[in-house]
C-alpha cells in the first residue's frame, strides 16, 4: 500500500480522575470523559521532497525520538528521509536523505526507532527483496517476502550502520497468492522495549504459507544483544519463546479469519483513505500506518 504523507487528526482531551478512598471503605470514582474537536491536517514532509509545500510518498510507519528540544521524525517509501524541528507540526528543519553503510537488494523502510541511554539510536527496517516469485510467476515481479532488519546510528539517523537480518519466516512461499504484495515472510512491525529495559519486543506481520501461522506474531530479544542482534531473536510459539528468528515457526496473537493468500482474507488493517483514518478487516499487508504523538 502506498499513501501520501497527510493525516487529518481528531485531537482526543481525556480528563481522568483516579480512585480515592474513604475512611468508611467507600470509594468515590469519577468516570472519564473524552472531547473531541477537529484538528487542521498534519502533514509530514515525506520522502525525496521538493519543497515543504510539496510532501514526497509516505509509506508504512513513521517512528520519532527526541535529542534534547529536537523530534526527529523518519518517513519511508523503499528508502527512509528523516525531518526535524520543535515538534510533530513543526518538522520544517534538518530534511535529509538517511543513509546505510551497506546495499540490499530491495528496498527498506525504517519502521521503528529507539534512543539508548548512551546516546546511540537503533533503528529496525522492513526489507523487501527483489525477485522472489520470478522464477516461478514472472508476471508478478512485485512479490516479494520481507524481512527484518537491525541498524544503529551516532548522529539521529542520518547516516545507519546495518546489524544485519534479525527475523525472517520460513522459506516457503506462495507465488500463486492473490495478495499484491507478499508470498511470505515477516515484517510491516513495531517494537518496544519494556520498563526494565530487558526485553526488546517485536510485534509483527506473519505472511506464510501456513494458514496457523499467519497473522500478528510476537517475538523478543534480549536488550544488551542490540548491538550484535543476530541469531538472538526468539518467536513466540506454542506458549515459549522457543522458535528462533531466523526462520522459526510462530504462534500468532491476533490469527487470520482466512487464509493471507485467498481473495477474501479475513484480517485488521489500519489504512488512511480520503485522508481519514479508519480500521477495517483487511490484508494485514496494508498495515501501514503509526500514528506519532508531540
Amino acid at each position: 500500500m502506498r499513501v501520501v504523507a497527510i493525516l487529518t487528526w481528531g485531537v482526543l482531551a481525556f480528563g481522568i480522575a483516579g480512585c480515592a478512598l474513604e475512611k468508611a471503605g467507600k470509594s468515590a470514582i469519577e468516570r472519564p470523559s473524552v472531547h473531541v474537536r477537529p484538528a487542521a491536517p498534519l502533514r509530514f514532509r515525506g520522502v525525496n521532497s521538493s519543497s515543504a509545500d510539496k510532501p514526497g510518498e509516505c509509506d508504512s510507519n513513521s517512528p520519532a525520538h527526541w535529542d534534547g528540544d529536537t523530534l526527529y521524525v523518519f518517513n519511508s517509501a523503499g528508502h527512509p528521509w528523516r525531518s526535524a524541528g520543535t515538534n510533530v507540526a513543526h518538522l520544517d528543519g534538518d530534511y535529509v536523505k538517511c543513509e546505510y553503510d551497506t546495499q540490499a537488494d530491495g528496498g527498506r523502510w525504517i519502521e521503528c526507532t529507539w534512543k539508548s541511554g548512551d546516546g546511540i539510536l537503533y533503528g529496525w527496517y522492513h526489507l523487501e527483496p527483489n525477485g522472489v516469485c520470478t522464477a516461478s510467476h514472472p508476471n508478478s515481479p512485485h512479490l516479494t517476502a520481507p524481512k527484518i532488519g537491525a541498524v544503529s546510528s551516532s548522529d539521529n539517523g542520518a547516516h545507519w550502520h546495518d546489524l544485519g537480518i534479525v527475523l525472517e519466516s520460513l522459506s516457503d512461499v506462495r507465488c500463486d497468492t492473490t495478495n499484491y504484495y507478499f508470498a511470505g515472510g515477516n515484517g510491516d512491525f513495531s517494537v518496544m522495549l519494556d520498563q526494565g529495559e530487558e526485553f526488546l519486543y517485536f510485534f509483527l506481520s506473519s505472511y506464510p504459507p501456513e494458514t496457523a501461522e499467519q497473522g500478528v506474531a510476537v517475538a523478543r530479544m534480549a536488550w544488551k544483544d542490540r548491538d550484535a542482534p543476530i541469531g538472538k531473536v526468539r518467536k513466540w510459539h506454542s506458549g515459549q519463546w522457543s522458535e528462533p528468528g531466523l526462520g522459526g515457526h510462530v504462534t500468532p496473537m491476533l490469527p487470520v479469519g482466512k487464509d493471507w493468500h485467498r481473495a477474501d482474507v479475513d484480517a485488521f488493517c489500519r489504512f488512511v483513505e480520503n485522508d481519514d483514518l479508519r480500521l477495517r478487516r483487511q490484508p494485514l499487508a496494508d498495515d501501514h500506518l503509526l500514528l506519532v504523538a508531540a
